[in-house]
This record gives C-alpha cells, sequence and structure tokens, in this order.
C-alpha cells in the first residue's frame, strides 16, 4: 500500500465484534424457533478466514444438546461453500420460558 493512500480493515471484512452480534443473533433466534429461548451465557468465535462483507454470506445454525437449563447451539458463516467463522453458544433457559402469544 503506497504511504499515502488508507486503507480501513473494517470496510472491507467482518472481524471482532461484528460478527460476534450476527452469532449471538443467530445462535439465539435458533434456540428460539426450537422453544428453548434463554439468555446467553457464553459465546465463542473462531475467525478461521476473512469475511468479505460484499459478498453473499450463509449463516446456518442447530442446536447440537441440552442439558438441562443448558442449551448448547453451533453455527458458522460461509462464502461459496468455505467457513469463515464457527460460533459455539451455551445458553441458559429461562424457567417457565414461553413465547408470547399475539
Amino acid at each position: 500500500i503506497p504511504h499515502d493512500q488508507q486503507i480501513n480493515i473494517a470496510d472491507i471484512y467482518i472481524a471482532g465484534t461484528v460478527g460476534g452480534e450476527e452469532f449471538d443473533e443467530l445462535l439465539g433466534a435458533t434456540n428460539v424457533c426450537n422453544g428453548l429461548g434463554g439468555f446467553t451465557g457464553t459465546l465463542s468465535i473462531r475467525y478461521e478466514r476473512p469475511t468479505w462483507i460484499e459478498r453473499e454470506l450463509q449463516l446456518e445454525s442447530w442446536v447440537d444438546r441440552v442439558e438441562g437449563r443448558k442449551v448448547f447451539t453451533v453455527g458458522t458463516i460461509s462464502i461459496d461453500g468455505e467457513v469463515t467463522a464457527r460460533a459455539e453458544g451455551i445458553f441458559i433457559m429461562t424457567q417457565g420460558w414461553k413465547p408470547e402469544e399475539k
């Protein structure tokens, strides 16, 4: 990069907190859709390669297992079938939690 040119890396690919927000929402929504809603206990993200923001992203998540009130949920972000980031979350179900009826 020439010394007189600046590039803001944050404008090019997802890193850090941006991916964290998406994964927290994705995994949490997966739990709610499966009747397992609750609070985020822990969320671990492994960034495997750049996730370019100008590309179409595929987000997938699923419930891995349930142990008592703990829900273990995992997910991925991919570009063209290649995983760029993985997340594992432990969510704590709230006792007596039910979706609101409309």
